[in-house]
Formats: structure tokens, sequence, C-alpha cells
């Protein structure tokens, strides 16, 4: 806890906005500043050609071709092994729905038998604790679950109570991480898109990162 804590500690984006987000303690805001707000390398293996953009790969006795994305960069190409450099997801999500659709977040996304993810599935588990803590924290991101509930049960009464509550925090971490989404982009002067309204997610004001700061007790 305390090495995964001092790691992100003086980090721009936890000091000015994720620690005074009721609900992000110093484990929640690692992951996010980890996965999402820092630059990124990668190691390929079992190379066998570099085309281009295009890495050609054994797979289980067969070729497969990697397609670089135009923000990827090559580093090193040593024997066998390609490191890949790129910047950090939110600096490459133009919109909070790019970065929605890389966790998995888009409207009808999920994970298919036999077929490969087209989001990263390794972050499910953190989105789900951000919306478990939110709900049980009180703050604004416990008074917006509780609002986006109230609207669902309203509008979905034919679906079980687990559902009702699963969708709802759902709702609400989309909702944040947009703001988070606006905030990092925002500290590294990049354009940022108009803030997503609670009209557009059945809700009627327009949320900013700002309305999630909140005095917390020390």
């Amino acid at each position: 806890y305390k090495m995964i804590d001092s790691w992100s500690k003086e980090h721009p984006l936890r000091k000015e906005f994720l620690d005074k987000v009721k609900g992000i303690g110093p484990i929640l805001a690692s992951g996010l500043i980890a996965y999402l707000a820092s630059e990124r390398i990668f190691t390929i293996r079992g190379v066998l050609k570099v085309e281009g953009n295009k890495i050609i790969v054994k797979r289980k006795k067969e070729k497969e071709v990697i397609e670089l994305k135009p923000y990827m960069k090559i580093i090193k190409n040593e024997g066998n092994e390609v490191t890949i450099f790129a910047p950090s997801v939110m600096e490459v999500a133009k919109n909070p729905s790019q970065l929605w659709k890389y966790l998995g977040l888009a409207p009808g996304q999920k994970k298919e038998k036999g077929k490969k993810a087209n989001f990263n599935v390794k972050l499910k588990p953190l989105y789900w604790k951000i919306g478990e803590s939110f709900r049980k924290t009180k703050g604004f991101g416990r008074k917006l679950f509780e609002e986006i509930l109230k609207k669902t049960r309203e509008k979905h009464s034919e679906w079980t109570k687990l559902h009702q509550i699963e969708h709802a925090k759902r709702v609400t971490v989309k909702i944040f991480l947009a703001c988070l989404w606006a905030k990092f982009r925002e500290m590294k002067n990049l354009p940022v898109t108009n803030p997503y309204s609670r009209d557009k997610l059945n809700h009627s004001k327009i949320i900013t990162w700002q309305d999630w700061i909140e005095e917390k007790k020390k």
C-alpha cells in the first residue's frame, strides 16, 4: 500500500484532482494514473519480421500480423523482440467515447467466448471497484449514483435490483471517467470536447470535473 501510494503521491493529476474526489483513495488513484495517464512501453516477442508499421510474429505455429497504430513508435528492434512506445491512453483518446471503448464501457461491448476482446479486459476490476467505492462513500459520486439508480428503476422496473444497481454504477463511472479525461487533457493543454451533460446520460445538468472536488476528512 505505502509503495503504491508513494509512487503516485506527487503526480499532478492526483494532487489537483484525484485526491479531492471522495471515493477515490491512493490505490484507485494509482491505478487510474498507471493505466490511463502514463506513457506506455511494451514488448512484442516472437517477431519474425518488421515491415513499416506491421510486425509479423509467430503464434502457435502460425503467422500473425500486428499493425501498429499511428501514435505508436518502435524504439527498439533486436533479435525476435520489438519494444513499442505509445502515449498515455487519455492523450490518445480524442473524446470520452474513445476512452470508454478502451475500457469496454461503450454500448454493446462485451467479451465473446473464443474471440479477442476489442477492449482492455484487465481494467474491468478497476472501474468496478471505483463504482463500488462511489456507491459506498458519501460524496458527489454517491449522490450521482443514487440519482441515476432512481431514474433507472423508473425506466427499467422489469430489471432485477442487481441489474439496476450495476447499470447505475456503470453510468456513474462513465461520467467520472469523462471528467477525469477532461481534467487530464486540460492539464496537458490538449483539445477537450464539450462536457458530457446529464442529458446525454438521461440527466439534465452539465457535469464537469469541478463538480467532483470536495474536501476530504483527514
